[in-house]
């Protein structure tokens, strides 16, 4: 990956909104457009840091070969969205996590049907514990004609990148 203005966007950018693009710096390499590019090649994570708040995205990873499983944050005034998505991406549970002083009230919606509950719910909490605000995680991954233990990989791939999410957060807080 190259890391150009187009990389970016499609990080950033759902079908048929317009790709978010900087103001006023050059589209050549990926620290230029607003991202900063951090690779770990053992579980083939490409993890982008926004570098600006206030213009959607703050963090977008997505994992690398068979599944290309992605999870987006975003900056929703003082809360966060979190999206998680593969294949043939949808909505397939909303879970709502809020801190509070005996720590994260968690409440869940799963549409009929669809088992993404528990990776929504896990990235809704680890990134709720870590940011101590409101996280919505909405969740859809679906692959035709899988087996249990690929469930089982795409499950673990998906809270790999929601702990890595979570890690970065914590470690942008702190500095």
């Amino acid at each position: 990956m190259t890391g150009g203005a187009d990389e970016c966007a499609q990080v950033v950018s759902c079908p048929g909104e317009t790709p978010y693009r900087p103001s006023r710096r050059s589209p050549t390499s990926s620290r230029r457009c607003g991202w900063r590019l951090i690779r770990n090649p053992p579980i083939g994570l490409e993890l982008r840091v926004g570098l600006e708040r206030g213009h959607g995205a703050l963090l977008a990873l997505t994992s690398g070969p068979p599944w290309h499983l992605s999870c987006v944050i975003e900056s929703v005034g003082p809360d966060c969205l979190c999206r998680i998505q593969g294949g043939e991406g949808h909505i397939g549970a909303v879970v709502l996590c809020q801190w509070c002083s005996d720590g994260v009230v968690t409440e869940r919606l799963t549409a009929e049907g669809h088992k993404e509950t528990p990776i929504a719910t896990h990235a809704a909490r680890e990134i709720c514990r870590v940011w101590r605000r409101s996280v919505v995680c909405i969740a859809g991954i679906h692959f035709d004609g899988i087996d249990r233990a690929q469930i089982e990989e795409i499950v673990r791939t998906a809270n790999e990148l929601t702990r890595r999410a979570a890690g970065e957060i914590a470690s942008r807080l702190h500095r």
